[in-house]
């Protein structure tokens, strides 16, 4: 892509909103958004295009394939909307979930572009530190490079929007690799997963409830398939690693030139790389007139001396809900991913417990205020978790499997269990 292609469709397009703004999505589409993607070198009425289809229970527009294996995910709102914030995270827990390691959240004005350097989005935690109180900033954490621009500071970063065009991700995208597979099965889930209950019914006769269960469990094998194929040990978040925030910022007409103007929406250009400076892979420029919130923090597994690992591996731990996978932790010691889990669980539905809490399973209480079990004799092995809470961390790696389970089980979701665990 040259600077003078994407020079000529900014101006296009700033003519286009200028005169006669798209009123839906299609038009959108049309307008905006087609004529960006073929100038990154997409072609959008090929075969190696998929429209309006959904991965992992996400809507997307565009899924954009090379050699058959699904490189680009394209979610789009209207130009008259603003970008919503629950949307972007269900588009980068679709990348968690494929493997699928760029897309882009766009309402053909304005920029979210996600790239994961190492094949995997994270689920760290951050927190807002922006200090511009004349802004309302939503954060979404993630643990990918990211970069978010509008319209008018696209040609800015030229160099960053280049890693979404087809050459770039063309040189980089393996269609024999592991994690190739993982992303045509993301993509084809709904029709594998009919096909072999099809088979399977037909095979056993089955009827009623019992091929609502042959079509449950075939769901999960998917399922899991999907993650084994993408299993990589870069894509679990450890203790040591960091985690980026994207900052949406929306401004009044009132901004003055300084500022990166939307109109009315997203105006900052937040790009981050967690722990990285010159990746040649990573979207990494910025520049003088720029906004820019980035924030980085460590996860929140809390380690208060060195950790003796357990084996070799890592124990790794994989988050699902209805819809399918939405994150993992993992750490060399299956004393220190119990901590990890629990603090993930309790930002996603734990929170709600009441301690001194055991496992239904009659195991003595695992969760408490104090570090006491409910009789009032100490805790084993207590270590407080950043909400405050003590978490009982005694016992063995089967025993710290069975915890996470009932932990996770009590949250509303479902865990798999896999490396050293296994």
């Amino acid at each position: 892509m040259t600077g003078a292609a994407l020079q000529s469709f900014i101006a296009r397009s700033q003519s286009v909103i200028d005169s006669s703004p798209p009123a839906d999505r299609p038009s959108t589409r049309v307008w905006l958004v087609d004529p960006l993607l073929e100038t990154l070198g997409w072609n959008v009425h090929a075969d190696s295009c998929t429209t309006d289809t959904t991965i992992d229970g996400t809507p997307l527009e565009y899924v954009l394939e090379i050699e058959g294996v699904p490189a680009f995910l394209v979610a789009v709102e209207p130009a008259a909307a603003t970008l919503d914030q629950s949307r972007a995270v269900s588009l980068l827990e679709t990348m968690t979930w494929s493997g699928i390691d760029r897309a882009l959240y766009t309402n053909g004005h304005e920029f979210i572009w996600l790239a994961d350097s190492t094949g995997t989005t994270g689920t760290g935690t951050s927190t807002d530190t922006d200090t511009d109180t004349d802004t309302d900033t939503d954060t979404v954490s993630v643990g990918v490079d990211h970069l978010v621009c509008d319209l008018a500071s696209l040609a800015d970063h030229a160099p960053s929007v280049d890693h979404f065009t087809r050459s770039t991700i063309g040189q980089q995208l393996d269609p024999s690799a592991r994690s190739a597979v993982a992303r045509q099965l993301a993509l084809e889930r709904r029709a594998v997963v009919d096909a072999l209950v099809a088979e399977l019914v037909s095979t056993t006769r089955s009827e009623g409830d019992r091929v609502d269960e042959l079509e449950a469990l075939t769901e999960r094998f998917v399922e899991q398939l999907i993650v084994v194929f993408a299993d990589d040990d870069s894509h679990v978040a450890t203790a040591s690693e960091d985690s980026a925030e994207i900052s949406f910022q929306f401004t009044d007409s009132s901004a003055t030139d300084e500022e990166t103007v939307g109109t009315g929406s997203v105006a900052a250009d937040a790009q981050a790389s967690a722990g990285a400076d010159s990746d040649t892979d990573r979207p990494a420029e910025t520049t003088e007139s720029e906004t820019e919130t980035v924030d980085t923090e460590t996860e929140l597994g809390i380690e208060t001396e060195t950790e003796t690992t357990d084996g070799d591996g890592s124990y790794v731990v994989r988050f699902f809900n209805d819809r399918g996978s939405i994150g993992a932790i993992g750490h060399s010691s299956s004393r220190q991913a119990l901590v990890q889990a629990a603090e993930y669980l309790f930002e996603r539905g734990l929170s709600g417990v009441a301690v001194p809490w055991q496992p239904p399973d009659g195991e003595r209480t695992v969760l408490n205020d104090e570090p006491i079990v409910a009789d009032g004799s100490p805790m084993e092995s207590p270590q407080q978790l950043s909400n405050g809470l003590y978490l009982e961390t005694a016992g063995t790696a089967d025993e710290h499997a069975a915890r996470v389970e009932s932990l996770t089980a009590r949250a509303g979701l479902r865990a798999m269990l896999t490396e050293a665990w296994a």
